[in-house]
């Protein structure tokens, strides 16, 4: 089942956007060190603060919880700030897209760039998935090299879209007894819900 976007009838007044620990720590046994596992895919994690929900809207909500069975689907969720519609770099415009492969678990791409240029720090989306560029060099003209983290979630092809000012996370909801109990608070409030990545 594809994504459902999140619609814009419930911008969030705020957005935190972080990557989980790749680390977990095992129970502390009774002899020795507890055993830690660690792993490069660390699942992106998005809340979206200060969801205004009024008469206006609760049509929408309610359209939601439906179409996401109860909020249990995933959603295509933006990390940036649906009011302004900025991305990290305000009023820039980027055209990119893929110039090569991106295979499963690269941490190295190579990007065709149109318009503008991807700086190191900027966060890029390839299909519905997150990615924080680490270095961003250009080996020739109209192309960039990135090295990126995570590693590459699911493979994309040469000229995939590379989006900056876009970019959406396959996310489902942590808790979607939240977005039910919005329903019964009357006509006004305002509700907070936490995004996990899908793999």
């Amino acid at each position: 089942m594809p994504s459902i976007t999140w619609p814009r009838a419930l911008a969030p007044g705020s957005i935190l956007l972080a990557v989980d620990s790749p680390a977990r720590t095992g129970p502390q046994p009774a002899v020795g060190s507890p055993q830690i596992v660690t792993s490069d895919a660390g699942r992106w994690l998005i809340t979206y603060q200060d969801i205004p929900i009024h008469s206006g809207n609760l049509a929408t909500l309610r359209s939601l919880i439906a179409q996401s069975s109860g909020g249990v689907e995933a959603f295509a969720v933006s990390p940036w700030e649906y009011r302004r519609g900025a991305s990290v770099r305000l009023g820039s415009t980027v055209t990119a897209s893929l110039s090569a492969t991106a295979t499963l678990r690269a941490v190295s791409i190579s990007v065709a760039v149109t318009t503008g240029s991807i700086l190191a720090g900027d966060i890029i989306g390839i299909g519905e998935r997150l990615y924080d560029v680490g270095t961003a060099t250009t080996p020739s003209a109209g192309v960039q090299t990135l090295t990126i983290w995570p590693p590459i979630r699911e493979a994309a092809s040469s000229s995939t879209a590379v989006l900056i000012d876009a970019p959406v996370l396959k996310a489902r909801v942590v808790d979607p007894r939240r977005m039910a109990a919005a329903l019964q608070w009357g006509r006004h409030g305002r509700l907070t819900l936490e995004f996990e990545e899908v793999f």
